[in-house]
């Protein structure tokens, strides 16, 4: 992020706050000059032919506080952020897997899309695309056309067929223009999914919900995930697990390719304290959607996008299989210090947005967070 120390240049990058369609804003950045952060920043005025911009650089990955935000006289909001020091609880207890961004969009995606039945025209595009010359995908793109309604979403999903591999990989690699794509079908799975865990938590009887989720990882990521045991996750994706262990071991078998790529068998145990659920589900929408898949016999549990979890442990259980044990973030969590802050932060954050931007909000992410590339299918 490109930042300066002079307030006069990015006011003009601000622009004058005086365009219909976009707005300006300001924001002024605190740092504490005895902070300890991993995340580099620097003054390189002196790198650039354009010393007088005064230009200081931050890498990304860092973590601010939103001290305030207000309108100024001159239409011109002003946002105070502060940064967070390395120690910070909330920094501490957040991870490289707690995505901001994503989160926000989730959130405010069914706020500001009308309901419908139609079926996107961009969403199409995308899955013609991707299907090219595969005659029995474009059978199926053919079916989605001439049948698809939004409470069929879930046995959508859940069909073999390029459509949840392609919202996947927008989701997870943060494709802006496919997410908005993508909207309705994302909406109608969100609805469809929050009325069948509603029914499902009423309908359980037990304390405690254990579900398993096999996947293939490299032994980076696994790296990775021990090294935040203890933190919270976001899961950016949605998330198909299982009621029996054996059905996720299958999922995580390595195939020849996969051991010459140096691939692990994973298997992902979530555990579910049912009786904690708080009562605002929206971080913990999942359902047994076994009677709306069209695979009955996988016992399948589906987690909502935006699903919040805590890293319990990360062991290397035999030689070839590592078990990562989550657990669903519950009323406990959300009572600590950095969910409720983060919470709020997310709830004032889309309220901004959605107030400010109006019917240019889909411009506004794809603005600031705008994915160039198309993504490889994985």
């Amino acid at each position: 992020m490109s930042t300066s120390f002079e307030h006069d240049i990015a006011l003009i990058f601000a622009g004058d706050g005086c365009h219909t369609d976009l707005v300006s804003v300001l924001i002024e950045i605190s740092f504490d000059s005895t902070s300890v952060t991993s995340k580099p920043f620097a003054d390189v005025s002196n790198l650039f032919s354009l010393q007088y911009e005064q230009e200081v650089l931050l890498a990304s990955g860092h973590i601010f506080r939103v001290d305030s935000c207000k309108l100024l006289t001159n239409n011109i909001w002003c946002m105070k952020l502060t940064l967070c020091d390395d120690r910070n609880p909330i920094v501490t207890s957040s991870s490289d897997y707690f995505d901001v961004a994503i989160l926000q969009l989730l959130e405010i995606l069914p706020k500001v899309s009308p309901k419908t039945h139609k079926v996107n025209d961009r969403l199409l595009q995308w899955w013609r695309f991707y299907a090219e010359d595969d005659s029995t995908e474009l059978v199926k793109i053919n079916e989605f056309c001439e049948s698809y309604r939004s409470d069929a979403a879930i046995r959508w999903y859940t069909k073999d067929s390029l459509l949840y591999r392609l919202l996947n990989t927008a989701l997870r690699t943060e494709n802006i223009d496919m997410i908005i794509d993508f909207r309705y079908f994302i909406i109608d799975l969100y609805e469809q999914l929050t009325k069948s865990h509603l029914d499902y938590v009423i309908g359980f009887k037990e304390q405690n919900l254990t579900v398993y989720r096999g996947q293939k990882l490299c032994l980076l990521e696994l790296i990775r995930l021990k090294h935040t045991i203890g933190k919270y996750i976001s899961i950016t994706s949605f998330w198909s697990a299982s009621l029996s262990s054996e059905v996720a071991l299958r999922y995580a078998e390595l195939s020849e390719d996969d051991k010459k790529q140096c691939l692990q068998s994973v298997l992902f145990q979530i555990d579910i304290d049912m009786t904690k659920l708080a009562n605002s589900c929206k971080n913990h929408i999942f359902a047994n959607i076994a009677s709306l898949s069209c695979f009955i016999d996988e016992k399948e549990v589906l987690f909502m996008a935006n699903t919040q979890l805590r890293i319990h442990s990360v062991i290397k259980h035999t030689e070839k299989l590592w078990v990562v044990r989550l657990v669903l973030l519950n009323q406990d969590d959300e009572n600590t210090d950095e969910i409720r802050i983060m919470n709020r932060y997310l709830k004032y954050l889309t309220k901004m947005v959605i107030q400010n931007c109006g019917e240019n909000i889909w411009s506004f992410f794809k603005n600031d967070y705008k994915n160039e590339h198309i993504p490889a299918l994985q």
